[in-house]
């Protein structure tokens, strides 16, 4: 079925926040999505995760809510390339 996530989200966090006290992780692809969801957040919240699989370009959209809200991330060592699966590669991967 054909749903707007971004009603969803809000719909579903206006309720959640009146009945949990503890930091919500929230989980989707769409920055617009997330950011609704960390306005209506109360407190700090979770963003999982983000990383460099397709490039730069999510990241940099993502990062700047990050900052806007207070929020944590959970960032994976993925990128373009694939998962890094060495300390090296993880290393290299989290400098970019």
């Amino acid at each position: 079925p054909d749903r707007d996530e971004l009603v969803d989200m809000e719909n579903f966090i206006k309720e959640v926040v009146k009945k949990v006290k503890v930091p919500l992780v929230i989980d989707s692809t769409d920055d617009k999505v997330i950011e609704r969801a960390l306005k209506y957040s109360q407190g700090k919240a979770i963003i999982n995760s983000i990383n460099l699989e397709d490039g730069e370009d999510r990241f940099k959209a993502i990062t700047p809510l990050i900052h806007r809200y207070g929020a944590a991330v959970v960032v994976g060592t993925i990128d373009e390339e694939g998962m890094g699966v060495t300390a090296e590669r993880k290393l290299e991967i989290a400098r970019r």
